[in-house]
């Protein structure tokens, strides 16, 4: 992926995105592929992980991605701010369910993957676990254990509510098989399909011809699909794979 820096993001109008580069981080890719499926153009802008950033926080006051900044409009963050603005920018094709109650569970769901406390946020704990015991008290100063509450309650309660995510996914899947459907809600290609094809590789990976991460977060990723404990349902990577297949590109392109 071509990337510019933050100086030069700063001169463009339109859809600038801000991407960690060199990394498939699952927040940016699936920021990335919602705004491709709709056809909406971006500039892929450089966020460099675990550096301090200090242009892009002098800039947008964030030091993290993805970052979406439209215009001159204020930053957005969240999942759902982006997906929000995506689905302003180009109404069709809609990755949010029109019926209200459809619509609820699909952000439910994505909510339960993608938020604060869910899955990718406590698959993270694990990865902070095995940073530690791996490199002792030189990694204990890192201000990432801090922003996302790491501490020993917090990673040993990590594996139970991950399960927990997958639990509800799994159920929801089954429910919509029965009703002949392919995807978690409706008939339908939504956001969460899509969030769930990025975030199920923290526990299952796609393969290095797919998806040529840096050795080091493979690893990373291998130490939350080792502390989870169980065994997701074979539905759950089916879900992913055809997912892949129907709707996004591959390889992953970072």
């Amino acid at each position: 992926m071509d990337y510019v820096d933050v100086a030069e993001a700063k001169k463009i109008s339109g859809l600038r995105l801000v991407l960690t580069k060199g990394v498939p981080g699952p927040w940016g890719e699936a920021a990335k592929a919602i705004f491709n499926h709709k056809n909406i153009p971006f500039v892929a802008v450089a966020q460099h992980g675990g550096a301090e950033n200090p242009g892009l926080v002098a800039w947008t006051r964030h030091r993290n991605a993805p970052i979406a900044l439209f215009e001159d409009e204020a930053p957005r963050t969240s999942w759902l701010e982006i997906l929000l603005l995506a689905e302003r920018l180009a109404p069709e094709p809609t990755l949010v369910p029109e019926d209200i109650e459809t619509r609820r569970i699909m952000i439910g769901l994505a909510n339960e993957i993608c938020s604060e406390q869910g899955f990718a946020w406590n698959a993270r704990l694990l990865m902070f676990k095995a940073m530690l015991e791996a490199q002792g008290d030189a990694a204990t100063d890192n201000p990432m254990l801090s922003d996302y509450g790491y501490s020993p309650s917090s990673v040993a309660a990590a594996p139970d509510k991950m399960a927990a995510v997958l639990g509800t996914l799994t159920r929801q899947l089954t429910s919509q098989r029965e009703s002949n459907s392919r995807y978690f809600v409706g008939k339908t290609l939504t956001a969460v399909d899509i969030y769930w094809a990025y975030f199920s590789q923290l526990i299952d990976a796609l393969p290095p011809q797919q998806n040529s991460m840096p050795n080091y977060l493979r690893q990373m990723w291998g130490y939350a699909a080792s502390g989870l404990r169980m065994t997701p349902d074979p539905i759950l990577m089916e879900q992913r794979n055809f997912i892949y297949d129907e709707h996004l590109v591959l390889p992953l392109d970072f």
